[in-house]
């Protein structure tokens, strides 16, 4: 295991403020982004995390456009996400990913498919064009899948 985190090369992209003081509360990181280089020319996406308070303003979306600079043009972007944090799969799909097939989450990457999707740019990230981009919605039987809470959850704040 040791071996393997060591012949993989990963990333840590973060947003900083200059330490804004607001409402008795002090921000610093405002969001980030974790990645590891997988074979030429493939980066999964670990996670991208934005401070709560921070989100849909456009954090999340300017590290992975950040993406376009690091990488060449044609560099194969995927991730995982749990089914039941549909802002965050929403907000993948709305950056221009689309969903992998259930059989690759299970075959290839070793996740339940009833738990998990996958996702993938399989263009320049944030390089769609808009209107491609405003159409990309979860497929209509997306939510149906989704597991049934076994207790009443509280509201949460979306995540990216």
């Amino acid at each position: 295991m040791q071996d393997e985190l060591l012949d993989k090369k990963s990333r840590c992209f973060m947003l900083c403020s200059s330490d804004i003081f607001v409402d008795d509360k002090t921000y610093g990181i405002l969001a980030f982004l974790t990645l590891k280089e997988e074979k030429k020319g493939s980066v999964y996406i670990a996670q991208c995390a934005v401070e709560a308070e921070k989100k849909r303003h456009g954090y999340g979306a300017h590290l992975l456009r950040h993406l376009g600079m690091i990488y060449p043009s044609g560099t194969y972007y995927w991730g995982l996400c749990r089914r039941a944090n549909l802002p965050a799969v929403k907000f993948y799909l709305k950056q221009g990913a689309t969903l992998m097939d259930d059989e690759d989450v299970a075959e290839k990457y070793g996740y339940d498919p009833t738990l998990y999707t996958g996702f993938q740019f399989t263009d320049t990230i944030g390089s769609l064009p808009s209107s491609k981009i405003l159409s990309s919605n979860p497929p209509d039987n997306f939510e149906h899948k989704l597991p049934t809470p076994s207790a009443p959850r509280e509201k949460q704040q979306p995540s990216t």
